[in-house]
């Protein structure tokens, strides 16, 4: 038997640990409520398994918030048959940015009608098989882009995204010419549904949120007044951190912020958001296994079956590197106190000397072939996953609801 290493560097007790045990408890929980041992056992790492009862419940939690919002489900963030069917079961609308997104819609038999075409940049061809299946709602954000609606059916509106200075959109007109964007529109015959924004939540403040809203609402007020423009929606965009990201509280905070704006505008207002990484990331976690060890330069290195170029592609930055938990500690009766932990670096087994996915992560005592949890991953894991050295992307294990006498699924391959 290989003996299990643990870097010489234990964390003092003294360093912060609580949020890891918070997370600890809540995840042995989850697993026992799931059989999640089993499922390992049964297929193997890497493995994902997906919730759609927790896709119900974070769209549920967001209408909560927004309940003067209509909400759309951002496919983007992941894009799979399970969640489709959760969402369009709960009543929600969705964002789609590709034909192909739109054609993995008609495969569960939702009409393209309750789709917004949010790309601010599309091919003409895009256009006219999105206009023709049904999209009626469409995104613009340059005159350019706005020449590709002339002779697309009359029926179909667009939405002007707008950008404001420090709220860190890639796309938008800046907010000073948004006006002329869209009367440029109605005066070529393509109408205008109104103003779209995007909730950089990582760095807009709910009093950044509340200014921007205001603005948008002038937009929408004065064009209505003076140019006859006919806006009667407001778009919110995308953008809601997960509650992982940024807690609770701030969440609510900026839900708060964009009620006290909107919601006396309701209903003759049409509002509409779009929730991606919001809803998707808690609800999909990573089984992967410890397949190689080292220490190097005094620290603990773990190799695992995915990494960088796999399920891991996701992450953001080294910042937002997952809590991980072994399954060994998760299976420790409640009374048994919680494992040592030391700072390890935790990499994929390629050969890319850049595969690392997270440093000085506490984790505790762990042997080859010891499998780790990584909640929260759902958002952009799966979709950004390669097949670098011809290995196999994660296979997905999908729940089945709460409500059934077995939480089992089936096993696909995307």
């Amino acid at each position: 038997m290989i003996e299990p290493l643990v870097s010489p560097r234990p964390i003092a007790p003294s360093q912060p640990v609580d949020a890891r045990r918070s997370g600890r408890e809540e995840l042995a929980l989850y697993a026992g409520s799931i059989a999640l041992a089993a499922i390992v056992k049964r297929s193997g790492t890497p493995l994902f398994v997906l919730d759609p009862d927790r896709i119900a419940e974070r769209f549920a939690y967001f209408g909560e918030l927004l309940p003067f919002a209509r909400l759309r489900y951002a496919l983007a963030a992941l894009p799979h048959p399970a969640v489709i069917r959760t969402i369009a079961a709960a009543g929600g609308g969705f964002d789609v940015v590709s034909t192909g997104e739109l054609a993995m819609l008609a495969h569960e038999e939702v009409p393209a009608s309750a789709a917004v075409y949010s790309h601010p940049i599309k091919r003409p061809a895009a256009i006219a098989a999105a206009a023709a299946a049904g999209v009626r709602l469409f995104v613009a954000d340059n005159p350019a882009e706005v020449r590709k609606f002339l002779g697309v059916d009359a029926s179909v509106r667009l939405l002007i995204r707008v950008h404001f200075d420090g709220d860190g959109a890639s796309f938008g007109v800046d907010a000073a010419h948004a006006m002329n964007l869209a009367r440029f529109a109605v005066n070529n015959g393509i109408r205008v549904a109104g103003f779209s924004v995007h909730v950089d939540a990582d760095r807009m403040s709910p009093r950044r949120l509340e200014q921007v809203l205001r603005e948008t609402l002038r937009l929408i007020d004065e064009g209505n007044a003076r140019w006859r423009l006919g806006a009667d929606t407001l778009d919110l965009g995308g953008g809601l951190p997960a509650e992982h990201e940024a807690g609770d509280a701030r969440l609510r905070a900026l839900a708060a912020a964009a009620a006290r704006v909107l919601e006396p505008r309701a209903p003759a207002l049409t509002v509409l958001a779009a929730l991606g990484r919001c809803v998707a990331a808690p609800a999909m976690l990573l089984a992967t296994r410890v397949v190689g060890q080292a220490t190097r330069d005094g620290a603990v290195w773990h190799y695992l079956d995915d990494g960088m170029h796999g399920s891991f592609a996701g992450l953001r930055d080294a910042a937002s590197a997952p809590a991980m938990f072994s399954l060994r500690e998760l299976l420790e009766p409640g009374d048994v106190p919680p494992p040592a932990l030391y700072p390890c670096t935790v990499a994929g087994a390629s050969t890319d000397g850049l595969d690392v996915i997270a440093r000085d992560l506490p984790l505790p005592s762990l042997g080859i072939d010891d499998v780790l949890l990584c909640p929260n991953l759902g958002a952009y894991s799966l979709v950004l996953a390669s097949n670098f050295e011809a290995v196999r992307r994660t296979r997905v294990h999908v729940l089945h609801s709460r409500r059934a006498a077995q939480r089992s699924g089936a096993v696909d391959a995307l």
